[in-house]
């Protein structure tokens, strides 16, 4: 009974000496890690968009935009991160309240305009590729946004303003494979076989594997 109370004893005594020997590892454990400023969170959520982590990017505004609920910039990058992410119709809120904050935003009209695009909302599309292309004209991407909105008008069965487009962007880039190809398309539904073919032909020699299906299906007459 004595050998059990001294065992007993020296397993306490043990334990307590283990428990004091590292206070301070003890606080670091259960501190709290400092935390993030929104302008830290914000230039995170650029890193990860860049490399190529659009969630974890989208997460990183959400995170500057709760401490900070008024700041439009995150809004239009959070909103880019979850259109890249397939995250359309959160993306199109964003857009939108980007845009109630700073109306000046102009950027927004052709991020908004390419969610709408693929969420099959033609004509909202349209509205704002147009106000796009308006307030825009100097952007770099400025044949996509023509590009893209001949493909919503083509879409919304608009031939007519769909060739303006097309061609507006093959004059700015007569290579333009979808382009060339698309536009053939348009003209092949209106019997215009040769002019259609001709788009193609030039589409498959850029490299168009659409263009080249469209040219050995139909045009037999032009090769």
């Amino acid at each position: 009974m004595k050998i059990y109370v001294f065992i007993l004893f020296l397993m306490t005594l043990s334990f307590n000496i283990v428990a004091q020997t590292n206070p301070e590892q003890k606080k670091e454990e259960t501190e709290e890690k400092p935390k993030k400023t929104p302008q830290e969170y914000f230039d995170d959520g650029i890193v990860k968009f860049k490399n190529g982590n659009f969630i974890g990017s989208a997460n990183d505004f959400d995170m500057a935009i709760k401490e900070k609920n008024d700041w439009g910039e995150a809004y239009l990058k959070r909103a880019r991160s979850r259109r890249y992410a397939g995250n359309y119709e959160s993306a199109i809120e964003d857009y939108t309240i980007a845009l109630r904050i700073n109306p000046n935003a102009k950027q927004a009209y052709a991020g908004r305009a390419q969610a709408y695009l693929k969420t099959r909302n033609y004509n909202l599309a349209i509205k704002d590729y147009d106000l796009a292309i308006l307030h825009l004209p100097n952007a770099p991407y400025l044949n996509s946004l023509y590009f893209n909105r001949g493909l919503a008008y083509q879409k919304s069965l608009k031939p007519k303003e769909a060739l303006q487009d097309y061609t507006q962007v093959l004059q700015n880039d007569p290579e333009h494979a979808k382009a060339l190809t698309n536009r053939g398309i348009i003209k092949y539904q209106q019997k215009q076989i040769r002019q259609a073919c001709q788009d193609w032909i030039k589409a498959k020699k850029i490299g168009n594997e659409k263009a080249k299906k469209n040219v050995n299906k139909a045009c037999q007459c032009c090769i």
